[in-house]
């Protein structure tokens, strides 16, 4: 099963409407994600550049400037993005505040490095 598969089985599965994928990549996960209403987050700097995300910026300025004010919270969000612990622990603080009741939060790359 590839994230996307399960991913897209949370959306079925919870009737899941609208999505938030923090750390686009390349977009491949986020353009196979099946859901009505889809943002993504990224700064879209060096490799990845061309992946295109929404909003062209880090996560904590996404949470700060952008989110209050639309007007919408997410059922589900994807967090990818800079796979440093504390930056992941602000996203997935972040991302409780802008969740929709019965929304879930996933979380990929998130084995330690050692024990």
């Amino acid at each position: 099963m590839r994230r996307w598969d399960l991913i897209n089985a949370f959306i079925n599965a919870c009737g899941y409407e609208s999505y938030l994928e923090i750390g686009l990549s390349k977009g491949k996960n986020f353009n196979r994600i099946d859901c009505s209403l889809k943002d993504s987050v990224d700064p879209a700097e060096g490799k990845y550049a061309g992946s295109n995300p929404k909003y062209k910026m880090i996560s904590d300025d996404f949470f700060e400037k952008v989110a209050p004010g639309l007007g919408y919270n997410y059922d589900l969000v994807f967090i990818d993005g800079l796979h440093i612990s504390e930056q992941v622990d602000k996203d997935i603080h972040n991302s409780i505040r802008y969740l929709n009741a019965n929304g879930s939060i996933v979380l990929h790359d998130c084995n330690p490095i050692d024990e």
